[in-house]
This record gives C-alpha cells, structure tokens and sequence, in this order.
C-alpha cells in the first residue's frame, strides 16, 4: 500500500490538527469531506480518499462535512521552495482576488505570467485556479448562511456570485442543497448537540 496513504489515514485516526487545513478525506459512502480533526465515526481506509486541497474533493464530487466545516479550515502552514508560487496565488485566490481582477492581472502581481499560475496550481493541487476560486467562493457563502442572518442576495454580492439565482444553483449542484435547507440543517444539528437539560429537584 502507498506509504503516503497509510501516512494520511493515521492523521485522520489521530485526529492530527498538524495537518487540518492540508489534509481532506473524502469518504465514499457518505458523499461527504472531512477535515483530519473531524468526530464523526472514523471511516475504514477502503472507504477514504484523501485530498491537499477542499477544492480537490469538491471536484470529485464530494460535499462539506457539516460537522467539522471544511471552509474553517486554517490555511497551509509550511511553503517550500517549490511550490511556493502556487500556495502564495491560493493566498490570494483564497482571499478573493479573483472576484476583483483577471487571473492575469493577479498574475502580475507576483511578476509572472497568467500560464505559470495555471501550470504552478495544477501541479500543487491539481486544480485551476477558477476552480479553486469558484469552491473558496461556495465555501465562504456556506458559511455565511451558517453564521449571518444576511440575505441570500446580499451573501451572492459579497462571495463573488454576483446573482442569487447563480449561487442557489452552485449549491444545489455542488451540495444538493438550497440556503433554506442549510441554513435548517445547520439548526436542526445544533438542536441535537445541545446538551438535554432536567428540571431542578
């Protein structure tokens, strides 16, 4: 068995916080992903895949854990040489550049062309940097429906969707919800993790 895929199951058995924000699980029968941290049932390692990068597990179909909230994820921690175009353009993509500029003008911010953050973020992560601005971009309006009473309108204008309907049909293609239905299942969990109170004796 591949070393790094024992490496990456023994984080998620550890629950390895060293690793949250680097290290998704993808779990198979579910549909779900998960940070390293998560505490819902361990899966078996047949039933895991494992990703670098959220938007990674989002292009195999997988959606956001509810429990865990892959988009409160902490960023990459360590940069290497090699890579260190590609994580400082998802900085920046991660941040939102991507809703206010071209991907050449971020690309020159950085004094290289638009092709080398392609070619940097596809050999990183295996990814374009659309698509990981498109799943930064759900992320962060799921978590705005999570945690504000804002409008759907209004989270569309601030996550780069720009349209409602466009990020209503984002999260029913990608999540195969609506924000009704999060924003309900959101509450519904926090119902059933509350701790049940007894009257006073």
């Amino acid at each position: 068995m591949d070393s790094t895929i024992v490496k990456h199951y023994a984080a998620i058995l550890n629950q390895d916080a060293s690793v949250d924000g680097r290290l998704f699980v993808g779990i198979r029968p579910t549909g779900i992903y998960c940070r390293p941290i998560c505490h819902t049932n361990i899966p078996k390692l047949e039933d895991c895949a494992f990703y670098l990068h959220a938007a990674a597990a989002e292009k195999a179909g997988f959606s956001p854990c509810l429990m865990c909230r892959p988009e409160l994820a902490p960023g990459d921690a360590k940069v290497d040489a090699k890579s260190k175009l590609a994580r400082l353009a998802l900085r920046r993509i991660e941040d939102g550049a991507l809703n206010a500029k071209t991907l050449e003008e971020l690309a020159s911010e950085f004094g290289v062309y638009a092709r080398d953050i392609r070619r940097a973020t596809m050999r990183e992560f295996g990814l374009t940097p659309l698509e990981i601005g498109r799943t930064q971009n759900l992320l962060y309006a799921k978590q705005m429906l999570t945690e504000t009473n804002l409008s759907t309108a209004d989270i569309a204008e601030t996550t780069g969707f720009g349209d409602e309907r466009r990020l209503v049909r984002q999260l029913r293609t990608n999540y195969h919800l609506s924000p009704r239905m999060l924003r309900k299942n959101i509450s519904s969990l926090f119902e059933r993790l509350a701790p049940t109170s007894f009257p006073e004796t």
